[in-house]
């Protein structure tokens, strides 16, 4: 395994070989151990979250959805004023039935549901803005 390796393909991995766990590796150094617990238990997170990551988009991109979650501090902040980190690209809101196009003024609010595309070549990205939708405090 790779550390910047999709959790599908890594469990995928994991399954094909019949095993509870392997080693993660980088340049040649083993960096830590996956176990398809720790696999599972990030998914029943993304689940409890209503987070889904979407199939693969024509390359290595991915797309995934999100619902900004009650005391989250990007609700009632606009995309500017969140300061969403590279490589996290907010494409599109639905809010109640209505699919809108962000600009860097559209204001969040709870229960907005985001499509958002991830940068692969920034994988660290991804948790950064997962740490910031989900945190229940007033800083951003």
């Amino acid at each position: 395994m790779r550390p910047d390796q999709p959790l599908d393909e890594a469990l995928a991995q994991l399954l094909e070989a019949q095993q509870a766990q392997a080693p993660v590796v980088d340049d040649g150094r083993v960096v830590g151990t996956l176990h398809a617990r720790d696999v599972l238990r990030i998914y029943r997170e993304f689940a409890d979250a209503r987070v889904r990551v979407t199939p693969p988009l024509h390359g290595p991109a991915r797309a995934v959805e999100a619902t900004v979650p009650p005391g989250s501090p990007l609700a009632s902040r606009t995309l500017r004023e969140a300061a969403l980190p590279p490589g996290v690209l907010v494409v599109a809101v639905l809010r109640d039935g209505e699919v809108l196009f962000p600009k860097a003024d559209t204001v969040l609010q709870e229960g907005d549901r985001l499509t958002v595309l991830l940068d692969p070549e920034n994988p660290e990205a991804w948790q950064r803005w997962w740490e910031r939708l989900w945190r229940t405090s007033d800083a951003v």
